[in-house]
């Protein structure tokens, strides 16, 4: 077998192989079944949008694309921004430039806001209900 080139030895050991590979290499006993994934637990809101990453224009246009779908359907959203910690002076820009938004020109589209729930992000998140 010394003097056999990589391609025979491959086509040897293929040839080699049992009929059943999991019961020869499982001792006749078939592996567990994989767990299943779990699904996630519903969500209560319609839609969740994730800003980071995102510089400020970026973000303000998906906000408002956002919205704007949403306009006239009382969805419940909830947009992620993050509390700005590596930001500097630990004030985030998405944060704040979300929050000005929403308090001038998202009252053509929004009902309220606020800061979420601890679960949900706290403040680091903001819910939305839509007109």
């Amino acid at each position: 077998m010394a003097d056999m080139n990589d391609k025979e030895l491959f086509i040897n050991a293929i040839n080699n192989l049992p009929d059943d590979i999991l019961t020869a290499k499982y001792d006749g006993y078939l592996p567990r079944k994989k767990a299943r994934r779990k699904d996630a637990p519903e969500s209560p809101f319609d839609k969740t949008i994730d800003l980071h990453g995102l510089i400020k224009a970026e973000a303000l246009t998906v906000l408002r694309n956002t919205l704007s779908v949403a306009k006239g359907k009382r969805r419940k959203i909830l947009v992620i921004t993050g509390k700005g910690n590596n930001s500097e002076g630990g004030c985030g820009v998405i944060r704040e430039a979300v929050l000005n938004f929403l308090s001038k020109a998202g009252s053509i589209y929004i009902r309220e806001f606020k800061f979420a729930s601890g679960k949900n992000g706290g403040e680091g998140a903001i819910e939305i209900l839509t007109k």
